[in-house]
């Protein structure tokens, strides 16, 4: 069997709600029921004290006079406001007359002034124009507003037209005093373009060695070289020119620009050095090496020119050593050969 709990030697204190519902603490903590009541009784017996019987009594008879006296006014108030509507009619005031009495006089007036412009003022086509026989105007002062605004509608113009006239007549005098003029050479250059190669064939005319003005090296790259280089006089220009001037256009210029150069500058250079001194100077014979790089421009340039003229067997000797000592592709070394032999031979 299980063990019978044992009971604690000592006392222990009661539970708190207990202990405040002891007689003892109850007025410390609690509000007690007696006391409620006897204040709600007391709150009560006041309101009875203020409103007894003989008061309400008379507060009601008074609610009720009011009543009535309020329904008896309003019932008068709307059998008048009804009467007044059917058999009274409002009479203005002496303030309201006068008020009216101005509104008209201005009306008047209004209407007055507006038939007076009618006879003075017109209208035509979005001009205004005033009559012969406005009042107000002396005979200067109609004379200056038909002079100014004209007699016939048609003749009338616009501030464009106006502005036209007198550009049409500022340009017809011009063209007048202007004397014609010839038309401008599309070729020609300008001064000091001119001035500029002209001064480069100068140095060229006494050119040994070093470096070449900047202005000739971008002669290949211009539309009109031709006319560039021949304002350098290229007649007038030194072996070591020609040679330098070679070696710029052959590796500038396309084919057809080089064979131009060639057959037109350094052909004719070389057989006047040829035929005055009697042998080719080291730079022309240089200047002919290097041609070389462009062999169709070779070819058509110089050596069928010279072989279509009277070529001597000294210039001939001379471009056929410059010819075997550089190395030509087949295919322009070829076509070259099939046009000399289509060439009628002549004899030394």
């Amino acid at each position: 069997m299980p063990k019978a709990p044992s009971k604690s030697a000592t006392n222990r204190h009661a539970p708190l709600g207990q202990v405040l519902q002891d007689a003892e603490h109850r007025s410390k903590y609690v509000v007690s029921k007696r006391a409620s009541n006897t204040a709600s009784n007391s709150n009560d017996s006041d309101e009875e004290e203020l409103l007894d019987e003989r008061t309400s009594s008379r507060i009601l008879k008074l609610s009720r006079a009011q009543l009535e006296e309020e329904e008896r006014h309003t019932a008068s108030n709307a059998a008048a406001t009804a009467s007044k509507s059917t058999s009274t009619v409002v009479t203005p005031t002496k303030a309201q007359k006068e008020v009216v009495e101005s509104d008209d006089e201005f009306d008047d007036d209004v209407e007055e002034e507006e038939e007076e412009e009618e006879i003075e003022i017109s209208t035509d086509g979005g001009y205004v124009t005033m009559n012969k026989l406005a009042p107000g105007l002396t005979a200067e002062e109609e004379a200056m507003v038909s002079s100014m605004m004209g007699n016939d509608s048609t003749e009338r113009k616009t501030l464009a037209d106006i502005i036209m006239d007198k550009i049409h007549e500022t340009e017809q005098q011009q063209e007048s005093t202007e004397e014609p003029k010839e038309a401008p050479d599309p070729f020609a250059l300008p001064e000091k373009v001119v001035q500029v190669y002209t001064d480069i064939g100068v140095h060229l005319s006494r050119y040994t060695s070093g470096k070449l003005p900047k202005a000739f090296k971008i002669i290949p790259s211009l539309s009109n070289w031709e006319q560039i280089l021949y304002l350098t006089r290229p007649d007038r220009w030194t072996p070591m020119a020609m040679y330098a001037a070679t070696r710029i256009f052959a590796s500038n210029l396309n084919p057809k620009m080089a064979t131009q150069f060639y057959k037109l500058v350094l052909l004719d250079a070389i057989r006047a050095d040829i035929y005055s001194e009697h042998q080719l100077n080291y730079h022309y014979y240089m200047a002919l090496k290097k041609s070389l790089y462009k062999p169709s421009a070779f070819f058509k340039g110089i050596l069928l020119p010279l072989t279509r003229e009277d070529c001597t067997l000294r210039e001939a000797a001379i471009v056929g050593s410059v010819l075997a000592k550089v190395s030509i592709p087949v295919q322009h070394a070829a076509v070259a050969i099939h046009k000399l032999c289509q060439q009628g031979y002549t004899a030394a």
